[in-house]
């Protein structure tokens, strides 16, 4: 797995979509690790849940890896104009082979989780579920590309 890109846009301050389709940032909330981060992490949690992949780490770290795996965080940000509150998750990941990069699975995958409350304290949970949604699909259809 190499680290995966994020716009700007998407890093420790909380992004929000307000009306008027105007990305902001909160002032006071802030991630506990850079989304792309957590993304990455997530991911390799859900590739190493399939059992296909015999290692799932940092590509970096593995001299000879025998498929990598790219991508870049789309959208990371609590919507306010859905009623109620949403999470929305999206990443476009591409599988390639180790040696001559070869395209093996490649998809944009993305996943909106209305919050339990319209609270700043109900986002971290409906994030955690619509990243876990979002490596969940792309776990699966990597393990059944990669047969």
């Amino acid at each position: 797995l190499r680290m995966l890109r994020a716009s700007n846009a998407y890093r420790e301050s909380v992004a929000i979509y307000k009306p008027g389709q105007v990305l902001a940032h909160s002032s006071t909330a802030k991630w506990a690790e850079p989304p792309a981060t957590a993304m990455g992490r997530t991911l390799a949690d859900a590739l190493a849940a399939t059992g296909h992949f015999s290692d799932v780490g940092a590509a970096e770290a593995i001299l000879q890896p025998g498929l990598v795996l790219t991508g870049e965080l789309r959208k990371f940000y609590l919507d306010k104009t859905a009623s109620p509150w949403t999470a929305v998750c999206e990443a476009r990941l591409e599988l390639r082979t180790g040696g001559d990069y070869q395209a093996v699975w490649s998809g944009a995958l993305s996943a909106a989780t209305p919050l339990a409350t319209d609270s700043m304290d109900a986002l971290p949970m409906a994030m955690s579920s619509a990243m876990g949604e979002v490596a969940s699909l792309a776990a699966n259809a990597m393990a059944d590309a990669s047969k």
